[in-house]
Formats: C-alpha cells, sequence, structure tokens
C-alpha cells in the first residue's frame, strides 16, 4: 500500500510539471521580486523539477523541498542586492538548506596550514600594476572542469588541479590526476570531510607521486588506500603565495608563475549564475584554483579588475563552471591559503 501511495505521489507531481507552462531559458532568469504569488513559485518549482529530473519520495518531502526553494530564492535577491555586478539564479543545488549543501559540497571545519610542510616556501616578489591580464586557459596549461559530487574533496581537488598545471606547464603531455588517490591515502587530511592542499602536496611527496584519474578514477566517496598503483607524477615541492592579505602578491605570482591554489570562503556561491562577485565573508570552506585575471571596463571611469577561478561543481554551475571574483579586498578569504607546486 505504501508503495502504491509514494506511485501515486509521483505520477501526481509529474503530471503537475507537464502542466506548467512556463518558458525558462538557461537556469531561469527570474528573481523574487518578478514572483507576485506561491502559485507562480510552485510553477517555477514543477519546472525546475523537470528540468534536473527531481522525483520525491513523498509529498512530506515535496513541500520539504518546495520550502527549501522559497528560501533559496529570498537568499538569491539578497546577493543579488549586495553583488550588483553578478548574477544568482536557482541551479541544481535550489531544493538544499544551506546546512545540506554546506554539508555535501564544503568543508565544516578547514585547517589553516601554518606553512607546516617541510619543503614549503614562501613567494616573496611583488607586482607593481594591479590590472594584470592573463588567462591560462588559452595558453592550454589548464584542464577540463570537473565535479566532486556530493564529498567534500575540494580540497584534493585543488590540488590535483595544481600538479596537473605545473606538470604541464613544465613541457609534458596534459594529464588527468587522481584526486580518489589524495581523498583515500592522505591520512593528514579528512577525504570527503575536508582537507588542505599543502597536506595534499606533503602526502604526493611521501608517496612517491600521484597516478592518472584513470588508473585510480574518482568514486565520490572515501575507499580503501589502494598504495600499489602506479605513480606517473612526481612533484619536489611547492611555494605559499601569501597568507597576510596582500593581493599584489598573488595577483603577481598568477600573472607570471601560473594558475594557483586557493582556499575561500564559498558560502555565498550557491546560486552564483554569472557576473562579478563583489561580496564575500572570508571563513574559509572550499578549495578551488584562480587560471587567469581581467578587467571589467564596462564602466570606464571604474574598472573592476577580478580573477577566474575554476570551481569543481561540474559546467552547469556558474560561467560554465568558473566564477569571478573582483580584486581588492581580499573577498572571500582569497589570499590566505595560496599555493603553486614544483615539479
Amino acid at each position: 500500500m505504501k508503495v502504491i501511495l509514494i506511485l501515486v505521489i509521483a505520477v501526481t507531481l509529474m503530471v503537475a510539471v507537464e502542466s506548467v507552462n512556463i518558458r525558462i531559458e538557461n537556469e531561469m532568469p527570474h528573481t523574487p521580486s518578478t514572483i507576485k504569488s506561491d502559485t507562480a513559485i510552485r510553477d517555477m518549482f514543477f519546472h525546475w523539477m523537470k528540468k534536473h529530473n527531481k522525483v520525491y519520495s513523498s509529498m512530506n518531502e515535496f513541500e520539504t523541498r518546495l520550502a527549501n526553494f522559497k528560501v533559496n530564492l529570498a537568499k538569491i535577491e539578497k546577493l543579488s542586492e549586495k553583488n550588483p555586478k553578478a548574477n544568482f539564479s536557482v541551479n541544481k543545488f535550489s531544493d538544499l538548506t544551506h546546512t545540506e549543501f554546506s554539508g555535501k559540497f564544503l568543508m565544516t571545519d578547514f585547517q589553516h596550514s601554518h606553512h607546516a610542510g617541510s619543503r614549503a616556501k614562501n613567494y616573496k616578489t611583488v607586482v607593481k600594476s594591479p590590472y594584470a591580464v592573463v588567462d591560462w586557459r588559452k595558453k592550454g596549461f589548464v584542464n577540463p572542469v570537473r565535479d566532486q559530487g556530493q564529498c567534500g574533496s575540494c580540497w584534493a581537488f585543488s590540488a590535483t588541479e595544481e600538479i596537473e598545471t605545473a606538470w604541464i606547464m613544465a613541457g609534458n603531455s596534459h594529464v588527468v590526476l587522481s584526486e580518489q588517490q589524495v581523498v583515500d591515502c592522505d591520512t593528514a587530511d579528512g577525504g570527503c570531510g575536508g582537507g588542505n592542499p599543502s597536506t595534499a602536496y606533503e602526502y604526493v611527496m611521501s608517496a612517491g607521486g600521484i597516478a592518472t584519474d584513470a588508473d585510480y578514477p574518482y568514486t565520490a566517496e572515501n575507499g580503501d588506500c589502494r598504495s600499489d598503483v602506479n605513480k606517473t607524477v612526481q612533484i619536489s615541492g611547492y611555494t605559499f603565495i601569501s597568507q597576510n592579505a596582500d593581493e599584489n602578491v598573488l595577483i603577481d605570482a598568477v600573472a607570471k608563475k601560473g594558475p594557483i591554489s586557493i582556499c575561500v570562503d564559498a558560502s555565498t556561491w550557491m546560486n552564483y549564475n554569472g557576473g562579478i562577485l563583489t561580496d564575500c565573508p572570508t571563513d574559509i570552506d572550499h578549495c578551488v584554483q584562480v587560471v587567469g585575471l581581467d578587467v571589467d571596463t564596462t564602466d570606464q571611469s571604474n574598472p573592476v579588475p577580478y580573477y577566474i577561478i575554476r570551481n569543481s561543481w561540474g559546467t552547469s554551475w556558474g560561467i560554465e563552471g568558473y566564477i569571478y571574483v573582483a580584486q581588492g579586498s581580499n573577498l572571500c578569504g582569497i589570499t590566505n591559503e595560496a599555493t603553486i607546486v614544483h615539479i
């Protein structure tokens, strides 16, 4: 009887979805201010369910997810007010609470590195101009965006992305390295529970290198360490770029050395859909990679320099998997855990 009831509810919801006649482009560019009634919000939610292949197991779960959806619409409006140069919209995360989102895709207890690594160095050169422009993607040194799934392994992605970049820039062929090896085998970090790129580098050096993703594929969950896997890439050390909020140092390093691993506060990134983020807290909970620098000159009298950042939430999020963050105010704590790897 329970199974029949669930099937009836699921069919009812899908019929409701089919009855909605709303034209949506991309991720529904509606803001809460344009939605006048609960009926309109419910219709949006039905269409969102269809787009993302969502079917809930009960009417109670449907109502809970709809309530979360409404809360996220309100958050989108507030974020839009604080970030006039950025765009926010509903996306694949929009039926989650912030607690659920943080637990699945961010790190809840980030441990700062404190320069503990025995083979770590400090970067000292300072750039003179804050308007450096470079995009390392166009130079062929950045692999495609990947998706960490519902596992707090961003730190492992950030570390392996940095190693991949260093390997390619050293004149080697493109290779996709194994985040899963780092998740499973780095005992100093917490796997899907979070970690730090610097300790990931220390693990890779102590293990004699890192395997390819083809040899040790990603599973988005903690697993047993396969220590006997072939280690394709080795690193010799790493450098801390800046831990004192000096963005000139970070900008200089990105411009001259290449993409940089960073750890940031991504608590406001959930519904990001484009443009330049200009407001962001600094409590670190996520690790990514800066792959370039650019300047928005839409307002010639007030140019806005920004970072081009590669995320690991897939290409359906943000700008095909990327986010732009304004320079100048250490937004999102962007300088606090910046590192670069040496082959």
